[in-house]
């Protein structure tokens, strides 16, 4: 194989020519790095469903133009992200790619795509706007400027902005750029520096931290509490839609509204969090002016009362609202499945379905599975086993008969019969008689009470390996025995050995042994 093949990577169906072979040094990957793929699949199926949602929103206007979703990659690089919108989506998008580098190796790489490519000064841009531009199915606008000046230009529906370095000096510019129900997608790379240079933290974000075992999670509540200041200072709000992690990066992607009430929320979702440094406990302070008479009597531990010293740290402030939007998700799913995604986009949107709908009740849980690339949804409807089951340990063995039972078919909507099954339950004789009317019937009777009791969010997470305990439970059992007792628990996608959970240290150790 010569070197020009090794310079091309085939990615969602596009070719992208990087100019980087295998020996290239990797810090010289900044233009075009292929573990993002998993991350600009979730770019991609975002600005797909925010499509779908201002069709909707201008269905009654016969101009397409109106409908189309105006997206700006603002830091565009070699085009991966701007190609894949318009090779995928064609006429729903209207892409701009900005890059303050020399536009050739974009050009090269949309007429490799069959895409024509269409310079967009500067000047231009700043007396007529994008949306008021027409943009064929197969045409991109490109445009060679700096990121903040171009955001600060015009507005957008869309932006992506995948950073290097610093990508807080991107955040007010892309927040009085993007409209009302935008959204916002940031790419933050190296999530590592939160670790080992808590000093540059302070600096870009204004928040204290120290090393913790959810430090993915608690690096992201600051990121998006940054964003949420950035927001409140041009009158708008945020709403997080979802948050990835993948190895060391982090994909967060926020709606932005606009309003005085929407922007005073969202800055009253940013708190401080008070971490115990021996046993992990945490706890978010209430807001108040006056100072706190005992801080160590918000946390659950009693570390302070068998060790000497100051055994807490404050941290932040952070984001402690929800991350995960549960119908927003449910539309990644849709539109992963016209999408035609990879496996690993499944995987990953289960798990955050299952963070997102993180309870102790009865929640509707949408699986997506795939088979050769065919994606298809089950909806599962999860009981809660009441405390006087608990009692009983037959219940509990046929509690994980049950779990490992086959799934139900997804053209039908099946609740998991647990109780129904034991031979003291009352009912069993009456649930064995239901016909299939009567079964979906009841099916759509819970799925409708989960929408209307939306679970509240459950920060943060606990890893299991840290405990040093034996014999441990697999984490899906550890999950039921969680519900069972009564907490909100789930698996967590930030890490793989860890379950995200309501209940306290000390429970959860009681659960453990």
């Amino acid at each position: 194989m010569d070197d020009k093949n090794k310079c091309i990577a085939e990615e969602l169906g596009v070719f992208i020519n990087h100019d980087f072979t295998e020996n290239t040094p990797k810090f010289k990957l900044k233009r075009f790095n292929p573990k993002f793929k998993i991350l600009r699949e979730f770019i991609l199926t975002s600005i797909s469903a925010l499509s779908e949602l201002k069709s909707q929103l201008f269905a009654e206007f016969d101009d397409c133009s109106k409908s189309q979703v105006v997206a700006l990659d603002a830091l565009s690089s070699t085009g991966v992200c701007g190609i894949q919108w318009k090779k995928r989506l064609s006429k729903t998008v209207h892409v701009t790619l900005a890059d303050s580098d020399d536009l050739n190796i974009i050009s090269q790489n949309a007429t490799a795509n069959s895409l024509s490519c269409t310079e967009v000064k500067l000047s231009e841009i700043n007396k007529v706007p994008q949306e008021n531009k027409v943009q064929g199915p197969e045409e991109i606008f490109t445009c060679q400027a700096d990121a903040k000046a171009i955001m600060t230009l015009d507005a957008y529906n869309f932006i992506c902005l995948n950073a290097t370095k610093n990508i807080t000096t991107y955040f007010e510019p892309a927040m009085n750029s993007l409209t009302n129900n935008g959204l916002l997608c940031c790419l933050c790379s190296d999530v590592s520096l939160f670790a080992r240079s808590p000093h540059v933290v302070q600096r870009l974000y204004g928040a204290n931290l120290v090393k913790t075992e959810y430090l993915k999670e608690l690096s992201a509540r600051i990121i998006i509490a940054n964003l949420a200041r950035c927001a409140a200072r041009y009158n708008k709000g945020i709403a997080v839609q979802f948050v990835v992690s993948h190895g060391d990066d982090l994909l967060l992607c926020v709606k932005v509204k606009r309003g005085h009430a929407v922007a005073d929320d969202s800055v009253a979702h940013i708190g401080q969090l008070l971490h115990c440094r021996l046993c992990e406990q945490r706890n978010f302070l209430p807001q108040q002016l006056a100072p706190l008479d005992e801080p160590y009597s918000f946390l659950q531990c009693d570390c302070k009362n068998k060790n000497p010293g100051k055994t807490a740290v404050v941290l932040g402030p952070l984001w402690k609202g929800p991350i995960f939007q549960r119908d927003f998700l449910q539309m990644l799913v849709k539109h992963g499945q016209k999408l035609q995604n990879s496996a690993k986009f499944v995987e990953i949107v289960n798990l955050l379905l299952a963070e997102s709908s993180c309870s102790n009740q009865i929640t509707s849980i949408t699986l997506v599975t795939s088979s050769q690339d065919t994606l298809s949804e089950q909806s599962i409807q999860q009981d809660h086993k009441t405390e006087e089951t608990l009692k009983d340990p037959r219940e509990d063995e046929q509690l994980n008969i049950n779990n490992s039972s086959r799934l139900p078919s997804p053209a039908v909507t099946l609740p998991l019969k647990r109780k129904a099954e034991s031979p003291q339950d009352e009912n069993s004789s009456v649930k064995k008689s239901q016909t299939n009317e009567g079964l979906q019937i009841q099916s759509s009777t819970v799925t409708n009470t989960s929408k209307s009791e939306t679970p509240q969010d459950v920060p943060f997470y606990y890893n299991i390996c840290k405990f040093r305990r034996t014999n441990i439970p697999k984490l899906d059992k550890l999950v039921t025995i969680l519900h069972c007792q009564g907490h909100k628990a789930s698996r967590t996608h930030f890490d793989h050995s860890a379950i995200r959970t309501s209940a306290s240290v000390a429970e959860f150790l009681r659960t453990l042994s």
